[in-house]
């Protein structure tokens, strides 16, 4: 179950903790593993709490983006994307981030920009065609997104990318 996940993943973060009190990934964990709907306050303080300890965690960084996302803070979750990118610039969560931030706070250009250089430097990580499919079929291009969709298929997918995946430099060919 979820909360079985939940707890056994804040008793690893605990134990890290324990073993090393100042263990970034550890506090990164215990701030992100509790839901943010409905507590997206507290969950932002939380983030923001180790972020202050350390500024650089590219993973609560890119977390911190898409909750501001969530809560339609837009102007600054597209400041939070922007900076998980330029702490992980070969990390495809980031960059989808970056997009989908762009795209809601209706800056276009620049989101059209960030999809078409993910997909030249991803071009078999599923998720970053979805994200540039799915940017094109709702910004008004939807015969664009059939003819990329089309082209999608010709590809033998070799990468599969989660939010949690550090970064994915060359997909296999």
């Amino acid at each position: 179950s979820l909360q079985a996940l939940a707890d056994r993943s804040r008793a690893a973060a605990a134990e890290a903790l324990e073993l090393d009190p100042g263990q970034a990934d550890a506090k990164a964990a215990l701030a992100i593993v509790p839901s943010t709907f409905r507590n997206w306050g507290k969950s932002e303080r939380a983030i923001r709490s180790v972020l202050r300890e350390h500024p650089n965690h590219p993973m609560l960084t890119n977390t911190l983006a898409m909750l501001l996302g969530d809560t339609a803070q837009w102007d600054r979750a597209v400041e939070a994307a922007r900076r998980a990118v330029a702490l992980r610039p070969f990390a495809p969560p980031a960059a989808t981030t970056l997009l989908y931030a762009l795209w809601s706070a209706s800056r276009l250009i620049e989101a059209d920009r960030v999809s078409a250089q993910s997909l030249e430097r991803w071009p078999r990580v599923p998720p970053v065609w979805f994200a540039h499919l799915e940017f094109l079929a709702y910004s008004g291009r939807p015969q664009e997104a059939s003819r990329s969709g089309r082209a999608a298929r010709a590809y033998r997918w070799s990468a599969t990318v989660s939010a949690h995946t550090p970064e994915v430099v060359s997909p296999a060919p």
